[in-house]
């Protein structure tokens, strides 16, 4: 529900009505708005907004390096701080992907480092890990034997993700588009789309799977 596309439309269309309708439009999160550790937000990366009036923004701020100036909010709340120290002595750093349901409900990968690994990319759903890179999951049409070698973009809405990322199951590693459904009592993977193959619908192979993608209330 809250795609790049529908969020360039929905910006082209606040600033065209700006100057008529100022009054009737509230500000979420603005540039120079200080987050309660003291960091000024320089630039907002990304934000989406449910439909139930819930709201989450990716922001850059004048604090921390490239790797970790950023923050994650949801509702006006800092929910992820690159540059924090989890109990498990990782490093949170880049956040890579977010999206919010339109009940609310919000999901996120960010990398992590310092741990069993140099760097791991994790998947949160409601502030619980779900899946982390270096994992074996299995599901229809995914080779025998996968590992999770990168998670990125996602959509999440009524229990389910579809999330880019790439599996690694010979060499080289081979970018992927997951379906994760997580209405049973484990998560539950399959495999929509990965580079290389050439669906019905295609005249030739995919040779790239980009964040241009979308998932409707109803799990369309």
């Amino acid at each position: 529900m809250n795609s790049p596309l529908r969020r360039c439309a929905l910006t082209a269309l606040l600033v065209s009505n700006a100057a008529a309708q100022t009054a009737d439009l509230p500000t979420l999160v603005r540039t120079g708005d200080v987050l309660g550790d003291g960091a000024t937000i320089e630039r907002i990366v990304d934000i989406a907004v449910a439909e139930a009036g819930d709201w989450m923004a990716l922001v850059e701020t004048d604090q921390g390096g490239f790797e970790d100036d950023g923050a994650l909010l949801h509702n006006g709340v800092v929910v992820v701080r690159e540059g924090t120290t989890l109990p498990s002595g990782e490093t949170i750093g880049q956040v890579l992907g977010l999206d919010l349901a339109s009940d609310g409900a919000f999901a996120w990968t960010h990398r992590v480092s310092g741990g069993t690994s140099s760097t791991d990319e994790v998947l949160y759903v409601d502030g619980a890990e779900v899946l982390r890179t270096g994992a074996t999951i299995s599901g229809p049409g995914i080779p025998a034997g996968a590992l999770v070698s990168e998670l990125r973009d996602l959509r999440y809405e009524g229990g389910r993700l579809l999330l880019v990322g790439a599996l690694s199951a010979s060499s080289p590693d081979f970018r992927v588009l997951l379906e994760v459904d997580l209405t049973g009592a484990a998560p539950a993977y399959r495999l929509l789309a990965r580079v290389a193959d050439t669906p019905i619908a295609l005249s030739g192979p995919i040779s790239i799977i980009l964040s241009q993608f979308d998932l409707a209330e109803d799990g369309s």
